[in-house]
């Protein structure tokens, strides 16, 4: 197994190594030496912990500052979920009511003589349509656009449930989702 990368470096990174006290003397000096060891280990590696953390020294709340800045590094119940935050990979398919309203806008710009390419170049650059499609390139509106054509999307799924002639309900979405209407 993998030994586990660690953020610590310097002596936070290292086991303490305590001067062991020797056969010479008696037992409580010897005890006395192990202690006074190991309380100068622990100072050490306390200063390096609140210069990892970057609290002041003189600072009064210290140790309640380093408990907590600890308890929000190893406790998951101390730590903050990031509430935006962008998921790797391809954005998903865009469903309801906005790929209702680029596929009822993009026909409604081909209903005036225009070709989807084009359309969608219109969509992207227009004013009129910056609310709906500002920061999305002629390209994704276009892949957008195409994607509703596919059997698994809302678009695709009204105008196959009609028998025939599919114009009735494409009227329909532009007039209701369309930006400007017929």
């Amino acid at each position: 197994m993998a030994k586990k990368a660690t953020k610590y470096k310097g002596v936070l990174n290292e086991p303490m190594e305590l001067v062991w006290p020797g056969f010479f003397g008696s037992k409580e000096s010897a005890e006395a030496r192990l202690a006074s060891s190991y309380r100068e280990q622990v100072a050490i590696r306390m200063g390096a912990l609140t210069e990892h953390f970057g609290i002041k020294k003189n600072d009064p709340n210290a140790l309640s500052v380093l408990l907590l800045r600890l308890a929000q590094e190893h406790v998951p119940g101390f730590q903050v979920k990031k509430p935006f935050t962008k998921k790797k990979g391809r954005p998903g398919k865009w469903a309801g009511q906005r790929s209702l309203q680029l596929f009822a806008d993009v026909r409604s710009l081909v209903k005036n003589g225009l070709n989807e390419h084009s359309a969608c170049r219109v969509l992207a650059n227009n004013p009129r349509y910056r609310s709906r499609y500002e920061g999305i390139t002629q390209a994704n509106l276009y892949r957008r656009f195409t994607e509703n054509k596919t059997n698994d999307s809302i678009v695709a799924n009204l105008l196959g449930q009609c028998e025939g002639d599919s114009s009735e309900i494409e009227n329909y979405l532009i007039e209701f989702f369309a930006l400007g209407g017929k």
